[in-house]
């Protein structure tokens, strides 16, 4: 709702500032499409924050269990399993960051397509 009101100041500034007339449906489908990118990156953008407190949270296990092993390596493996699950993790979090730069670069793509229709 913020970026639909956003991009609507722009148009409208460029509105008044007295540029040719613009293809109003034109407008609206590219308007359309930025919101289409924007519904489209939630669910990355969502899932990234729960994913970086479970990397914090497993570095901090990591890093209890290499300097009091006697306490916290439970699997008496040296720490190796925390350590693959924290790899395992920011793999998996380095994919969604990826796919997270990905939709941003289509975002203001869509938005240099939006303005150029638009004003």
């Amino acid at each position: 709702m913020i970026m639909k009101r956003g991009v609507l100041f722009l148009l409208s500034m460029s509105f008044a500032a007295g540029v040719e007339a613009v293809d109003w449906p034109e407008c609206e489908s590219e308007l359309s499409s930025v919101m289409t990118v924007v519904r489209a990156s939630q669910p990355v953008v969502s899932a990234m924050a729960p994913m970086e407190e479970e990397l914090e949270s497993l570095q901090e296990e990591y890093d209890n269990c290499v300097q009091y092993p006697e306490k916290y390596d439970l699997n008496k493996d040296g720490c190796e399993m925390l350590r693959e699950e924290y790899n395992q993790k920011q793999d998996v979090y380095d994919t969604a960051y990826s796919d997270f730069n990905n939709q941003l670069d289509e975002l203001n793509s869509s938005v240099s397509s939006l303005l150029g229709k638009c004003s």
